[in-house]
């Protein structure tokens, strides 16, 4: 019997932005409202990230994640991978 793979979100990104490594993201809804995510990083961007976000309301949600790197913190660019962290998003549309 073959089982088939449940999950909800499965993503390669051969280049990154600006040039930067590869990554592979995958996730699955967990709840309702609950997603659950890893993101491993390749060459410049070097970093496994566990992320998980919870949809507080239509427009809000509060995601939390914390990432194994080789050197606790790392600067890519612009992106700041941290060993922990967590963030409020805001989204609108007009």
């Amino acid at each position: 019997m073959r089982r088939r793979s449940k999950l909800d979100e499965f993503e390669i990104q051969a280049e990154g932005e600006r040039g930067l490594g590869p990554t592979v993201s995958i996730g699955e809804q967990v709840g309702e409202r609950l997603f659950f995510r890893i993101r491993q990083g390749f060459g410049a961007e070097e970093a496994t990230e566990f992320i998980l976000e919870d949809q507080i309301a239509e427009f809000l949600r509060l995601q939390g994640a914390v990432a194994e790197t080789t050197g606790g913190t790392q600067r890519v660019t612009f992106r700041r991978v941290e060993r922990g962290g967590l963030d409020l998003i805001f989204f609108f549309s007009y």
